[in-house]
């Protein structure tokens, strides 16, 4: 998953490859390990409900963790989260 992504595991999915983010970029975006998971989740295609059941925590709580990893990574929405990871430009 994206917690071995962020310890230097490569990790991919059938799509994309998000183990390409390096170290330095997690540690420049100072995602939490909990907002990591949740990093996973959304690239997995899991809805703010299927992360707060995943999770066990409110949906209350899974939004302000989605809200704050935009503010961390500099993105308005789940889609710019993704091409950001990816390194997409088009």
């Amino acid at each position: 998953d994206l917690i071995d992504a962020y310890n230097g595991t490569t990790y991919a999915t059938e799509d994309e490859k998000l183990g390409n983010v390096s170290q330095n970029q997690w540690a420049q975006w100072k995602l939490t390990a909990r907002e990591i998971e949740i990093v996973d989740l959304i690239s997995q295609g899991v809805k703010p409900q299927g992360i707060s059941d995943t999770l066990y925590i409110s949906i209350a709580t899974t939004y302000k963790h989605i809200q704050h990893i935009h503010e961390k990574m500099g993105v308005t929405n789940n889609q710019e989260l993704m091409v950001k990871l990816l390194g997409k430009t088009d």
